[in-house]
């Protein structure tokens, strides 16, 4: 028995923010950007927790520290990462030469307004909304994990690009199955 609460509470310290204390359902709800414990783009002076970390820019980035290690005696190490949700840019400098080496965690796709957003964070929307779920839900699975996530404004924009986008979708699907059951009619009545 004791085992098993040791292992819940170096649980509970390892992943405090899952289980940080709710808030009063009768207080009047606050600033949506206010509400993520991690927002777009904040700067996070220590590396800790897991990251989702697309294998592409991971052979882009190994092939870098490959490169310049063929030219220098230092190694780079990651010590900066800048978060944008669920997507983050880690930076590493040389420990000889000084050049800094960065990493993308996710590649930049264009969203359906037509500006460019992190891959991973479009995914994990979507993913959402194909679930039933929310920001909520995301954020309580990644938490687990450790892995950040977009704050609840965030969530909310990307969300609503993607239902115009399905909404596009629809009727285009819509029209296409009007112009054929229209063209069946036709050829059946000749």
């Amino acid at each position: 028995m004791a085992n098993k609460k040791n292992f819940r509470n170096k649980f509970k310290n390892t992943h405090k923010h899952a289980y940080q204390k709710k808030r009063n359902p009768k207080k009047k709800p606050r600033n949506l950007k206010k509400q993520s414990s991690i927002t777009t783009n904040q700067e996070v002076k220590s590396l800790e927790g897991s990251q989702v970390i697309s294998l592409k820019t991971l052979r882009q980035y190994s092939q870098d520290i490959s490169r310049h290690s063929s030219s220098c005696d230092g190694s780079v190490i990651l010590d900066q990462e800048k978060r944008a949700g669920i997507a983050s840019v880690l930076k590493g400098d040389c420990t000889s030469c000084g050049k800094t080496v960065t990493l993308q965690t996710s590649e930049k796709v264009k969203g359906p307004k037509g500006y460019y957003r992190w891959e991973t964070n479009l995914a994990a929307v979507w993913g959402q909304m194909a679930t039933g779920a929310g920001h909520s839900q995301l954020e309580e699975a990644m938490s687990v994990m450790g892995v950040p996530v977009m704050s609840k404004a965030s969530f909310i924009t990307t969300e609503r690009d993607i239902g115009m986008c399905w909404r596009k979708a629809l009727l285009a699907s819509m029209g296409e199955a009007g112009q054929e059951e229209l063209r069946i009619a036709v050829e059946k009545s000749n």
